[in-house]
């Protein structure tokens, strides 16, 4: 009988891991590895970092040349920054007078080289996690057309969080509002991301689930940077000089990389999931990794 009780036991064992082998959260475990999201994060990480400069120095280009404001004052408004964690910022991204038109044209030419790195990057992403073959080199317009409506969205957005600190309101609805504001904006411009990027290969439906949760994701880290990055920005100032400011602002575009990366690998592991379980009639059976 013991005999018995006891391969009973591990059976039931050998059962219940089975089960778990092939739930939702052990597969998309297996896809992370077989992918390596690992390097695929740092990789775009790194292609957002090094595009941030050249960014800033487009947008301040356009914005001194035409005297639309300030892009420091605009940087602090999007991460909450005031007082001492603003002035550190500001000593940071110092400019200096009025730009040429051929400081503006270089300038804005170096921001699109970048860009569509970014988008290189992201798409080669997509591919991956989709599945799907890698697209000629004739299809460089798709990752040029992201670049180009990235620019005005971010601006956009920018702008919005400029606008929003000086609404009649308290602080707490500003940063409710603005969150909102960018979880919305997220999924939608996501969702237009996979489809472009990914050349119309994969319908706007299957996509939608993970531009949600990328859009659900920058909502909790917007909430959170208001309240978080300028007290970052002032200690790493108190122990590192201005670089530390840098450090922190690296940090916040590499936590927006692995939101963006987290998203689309978890929408397309949900949608292969899904999918799976429908084929099957819901049934336990292995997924085929």
């Amino acid at each position: 009988m013991a005999g018995v009780s006891q391969n009973s036991i591990v059976a039931r064992v050998r059962s219940a891991g089975e089960r778990v082998r092939h739930t939702l959260p052990a597969h998309a475990w297996r896809r992370s590895q077989q992918f390596d999201i690992g390097t695929l994060t740092l990789a775009l990480s790194a292609q957002q970092v090094l595009c941030t400069g050249p960014l800033f120095v487009a947008i301040s280009a356009v914005m001194r040349r035409y005297r639309s404001g300030s892009v420091i004052q605009t940087l602090n408004d999007v991460l909450g920054l005031s007082g001492e964690s603003a002035r550190e910022v500001a000593e940071l991204f110092r400019t200096t007078g009025r730009p040429s038109m051929w400081d503006l044209v270089v300038g804005v030419i170096l921001c699109f080289v970048f860009m569509t790195g970014v988008a290189a990057t992201t798409q080669r992403i997509l591919e991956t996690v989709w599945r799907q073959s890698r697209a000629s080199l004739v299809q460089w317009w798709r990752q040029l057309l992201w670049a180009t409506v990235f620019l005005p969205v971010l601006g956009g957005g920018m702008w919005l969080s400029h606008a929003a600190r000086y609404w009649h309101m308290s602080n707490f609805w500003v940063v409710t509002l603005l969150s909102l504001g960018t979880g919305v904006g997220a999924t939608l411009f996501y969702w237009w991301t996979q489809h472009v990027l990914l050349l119309g290969q994969i319908s706007w439906r299957r996509l939608l689930p993970g531009s949600v949760m990328i859009g659900v994701m920058l909502l909790i880290e917007t909430a959170l940077a208001q309240y978080i990055v300028p007290g970052q920005v002032i200690e790493g100032v108190a122990d590192y000089g201005l670089i530390g400011a840098t450090f922190v602002l690296s940090v916040w575009v590499m936590v927006l990389s692995t939101i963006v990366v987290l998203g689309m690998f978890l929408g397309a592991v949900w949608d292969e999931y899904r999918s799976f379980r429908a084929s099957n009639h819901g049934a336990s059976a292995p997924l085929i990794d």
